[in-house]
């Protein structure tokens, strides 16, 4: 047996031996593990407003298979540069890849060749990831897609305004609520597509809340109407696996158009609550295809 052998094999075995260097070795297509794997954070695209003022998409991708979203505080953990545009970017992360999850607005004048840069630690490693507007095979659309489909509508409050897409969300009236006292949200939302949509049918529309930013993960159960379709059903563009509690269809013969949650938090703060609207059961519709789905935002005060 040469030395050579002798001293690879030493190498390996010791290398094998240091606690966790095998569990970091991970294989392309190796099996996902339910915790402990890295989450990383992805620049989407970027949009033109009419001014010139440049819109940056981000999104990320959770790895794990616990249903539980991952916290990451903002701060050193997890920041954006320059710091003009900190702030808006998720405390909580749910699992899988999800996309256009905030934007950031630069001004009209933005050099070509700056960045924006969103960097988070994850599992003792930080992950950086870069926007900018230098590249045209970057640019998003923001009109409708291969079959018509659009960017849902959305509503916040009962007399509030209708919007869609991404790019301006929906913010809700500010709310306020008491720890462990449940908090009573409606949220209205209905398909939309272009005028001359190829598709000629309206779908049911999907409404998602999550907790995008605060101390605690809030506990969100949504309330189907009667008429809503299966949730447990498969929807393309949609994680297929995985039934959300925190998530509604609103039927296409919703007399009102509405979906109810209720909200619990376990601890006092400010919280900033993710609504999300898809019409992903459109046969054009999907995150894949960066369309279509809207945000929404609400900010909660808790008190103990």
């Amino acid at each position: 047996m040469s030395s050579r052998f002798v001293a690879c094999t030493i190498a390996i075995a010791a290398a094998l031996s240091i606690p966790g260097f095998a569990e970091a070795q991970r294989y392309p297509l190796a099996p996902r593990v339910v915790g402990g794997d890295h989450i990383h954070p992805f620049f989407e695209g970027w949009y033109e407003m009419e001014d010139g003022s440049k819109v940056f998409s981000f999104g990320y991708f959770n790895r794990n298979l616990d249903p539980d979203p991952v916290q990451i505080p903002r701060g050193d953990l997890n920041y954006i540069e320059p710091a003009q545009f900190d702030g808006m970017q998720p405390d909580w992360f749910p699992i899988r890849r999800e996309r256009g999850v905030f934007v950031v607005v630069a001004p009209p004048d933005w050099p070509v060749d700056q960045e924006v840069v969103w960097t988070f630690e994850s599992q003792g490693e930080f992950y950086s990831v870069p926007a900018s507007w230098r590249t045209d095979a970057m640019q998003l659309t923001t009109g409708p897609a291969a079959m018509g489909s659009n960017r849902p509508y959305l509503r916040m409050d009962p007399n509030g305004e209708e919007g869609y897409g991404i790019i301006e969300p929906v913010r809700g009236e500010p709310r306020t609520a008491r720890v462990n006292e449940p908090m009573e949200l409606t949220i209205w939302a209905r398909d939309h597509k272009a005028l001359d949509a190829a598709r000629e049918e309206e779908v049911a529309v999907q409404v998602t809340v999550w907790t995008h930013q605060g101390p605690a993960l809030a506990n969100v159960v949504g309330h189907p109407p009667p008429e809503a379709e299966d949730e447990s059903a498969p929807v393309p563009g949609r994680r297929e696996d995985v039934v959300l509690p925190n998530s509604v269809s609103i039927p296409v013969d919703s007399a009102d158009d509405a979906a109810n949650f209720t909200v619990t938090f376990a601890e006092p703060g400010d919280y900033l609550l993710r609504v999300m609207v898809d019409n992903h059961r459109a046969v054009d519709s999907s995150q894949g295809n960066q369309c279509c789905w809207t945000n929404g935002y609400l900010e909660v005060s808790v008190r103990p």
